[in-house]
Order: C-alpha cells, then sequence, then structure tokens
C-alpha cells in the first residue's frame, strides 16, 4: 500500500495482487478516479458513489442520480427494483372513467393525453422511464375498461333489435 497527502486531504492508493485496486480520497464530491480522451474527462467515479459516463454532468432535475450517462445507453436487460407505484390502481377507483367526448375535447385544446405530459414538457424536464410505464399503463387499463364497457352496451343494443 502506498499513500500520500494532498491539498485536498488524504490519498489512499492499493493495488493487491490479484490486480484489484482500492482509492481513497477524502471528500465525497471530488473525483476519485477519472478517465480522460486527451481533453476531457469522460468517465469519473466520486467518493459519494457517483458515476459519470461522458464529459457532462446532469444538472437540475435528477443531478442527484448515482449513475448518469452524457450520451446513449444499452443494455441488454433492465429491472426497476421494488417499484413504489403501479397502475393497478386504475381499477380501483371510485369514479368514472372519462368518456370518450371528454378525452376528445381534452385532446383537441392539449394536444395530449390527459394524465400525460406534453411533448414541450418532456423536451424540457425528461421523463422517469418507471413512471411513463406507470403512465402508459394506466392508459391501456383504462381503455380495456372502456372496451369492457362498450362491449356491454353492444350486447344490449343487440338483444333490444
Amino acid at each position: 500500500m502506498s499513500s500520500s497527502v494532498s491539498d485536498t486531504g488524504v490519498v489512499y492508493f492499493r493495488v493487491y495482487a490479484d490486480g484489484r485496486m482500492w482509492i481513497k480520497i477524502a471528500g465525497a464530491n471530488m473525483a476519485m478516479f477519472a478517465l480522460n480522451d486527451g481533453t476531457t474527462d469522460v468517465f469519473k467515479v466520486y467518493g459519494n458513489g457517483k458515476v459519470v459516463i461522458g464529459s457532462q454532468q446532469v444538472v437540475g432535475t435528477n443531478s442527484d442520480a448515482l449513475l448518469q450517462v452524457a450520451g446513449k445507453a444499452a443494455a441488454k436487460s433492465f429491472y426497476v427494483l421494488k417499484p413504489t407505484t403501479w397502475a393497478d390502481k386504475v381499477f380501483e377507483r371510485e369514479v368514472s372513467l372519462k368518456t370518450l367526448e371528454e378525452i376528445e375535447a381534452y385532446v383537441k385544446e392539449h394536444k395530449h393525453l390527459p394524465g400525460i405530459p406534453s411533448e414541450s414538457e418532456i423536451k424540457e424536464k425528461g421523463y422517469g422511464v418507471h413512471e411513463m410505464n406507470v403512465k402508459l399503463l394506466e392508459k391501456v387499463e383504462d381503455l380495456y375498461l372502456m372496451m369492457i364497457e362498450l362491449k356491454k352496451e353492444n350486447e344490449v343494443l343487440k338483444r333490444t333489435r
């Protein structure tokens, strides 16, 4: 193990025989490890656990995210662990669904579905993938409930012929 003192505090650095490395720097908001492409740091690991990939950090909304990627990200799989919300509440609500006429009027006025952010909101603030999945599933469940009601109405109309 080797260690040195810098103007920011104590820096500890260890390299183990099996190739593992351990680095510790006093100060959670300081980059503990950085890779540079010759002009810019493109990969940084901070003492508070944050990892930044790309040349920019997220500012504003979600700047507290532990993993920030300034660019495209690809994965074979992505999981949301124990979400706190899900869409099945639509089956428990006491109020009735909006009518198709009410939805049509809303869409004509606002140019997007009720409960779904507008294009300008998305462009300005971005969106959470889990939250959007919940909203979209709510819309699918609403459509099924509407179809069930329409089928019942259709059956009544068939019997009255």
